[in-house]
């Protein structure tokens, strides 16, 4: 299970682009938006991986969890396409239901 939700870190970590071509990849702290509010199960999910993506033996480097709750997700996937940062250091946690929708 550890392994998997380690895999699952290090997927996320692939959508960062090319930052990961850097061999000191993360330099900083990783943000990770999660499109819904505190406590829910897309929130304790991203908060699982990163909790293990962040440990010395995965990334070693704390991922800080920004919650953009509202309209089933758009707040804050509109955030993420039009206002975040495109440095590779700022991620978006999804589940399923956002790409069926």
């Amino acid at each position: 299970m550890k392994n998997l939700i380690a895999s699952a870190g290090m997927a996320l970590t692939a959508l960062a682009g090319g930052a990961l071509a850097d061999d000191n990849y993360p330099e900083r702290p990783i943000m990770l938006m999660v499109s819904y509010g505190a406590g829910g199960a897309t929130d304790f999910q991203a908060r699982i991986v990163t909790m293990t993506a962040g440990n010395e033996d995965a990334l070693g480097m704390p991922i800080a969890i920004i919650n953009k709750p509202g309209a089933g997700g758009r707040v804050g996937w509109n955030w993420f396409a039009g206002q975040a940062e495109s440095d590779g250091y700022t991620l978006g946690a999804y589940n399923i239901p956002h790409f069926i929708a």
